[in-house]
């Protein structure tokens, strides 16, 4: 008889990440560009510090889905991860948010946003 604590990994669906990633770019960008021209200091301050992650995710996203060696995609799809933890916090509910852009979202189940 299977253990109820049984449960099955399964692979992220690459496809949809790169997806879901490119739209994320698009997003993020948009958003940095909104508070540079609109923020405070301090908020223009806050999101030249994001800038530079969100620049560094950027420009290795594409190569690390073409790429084989698995410490660079590893560390790709952390600074991908963080920044999708970043962005819900600070912009959830924005224009052009999606529920796929939660840090735990998924190409099988995308969550619901609850805006509390």
């Amino acid at each position: 008889m299977p253990s109820p604590h049984q449960f099955t990994l399964q692979a992220p669906d690459p496809a949809w990440e790169q997806a879901r990633d490119a739209r994320l770019a698009a997003f993020v960008r948009s958003r940095l560009a909104h508070a540079d021209a609109t923020g405070c200091t301090d908020e223009r301050r806050w999101v030249a510090g994001l800038g530079e992650v969100f620049a560094e995710w950027d420009e290795k996203r594409e190569l690390a889905a073409r790429t084989d060696n698995d410490l660079f995609s590893v560390q790709v799809s952390a600074l991908g991860w963080a920044l999708r933890c970043i962005a819900h916090s600070t912009w959830r509910g924005a224009p052009g948010w999606e529920p796929a852009f939660h840090p735990q979202a998924s190409a099988l189940q995308t969550l619901p946003e609850t805006h509390a």
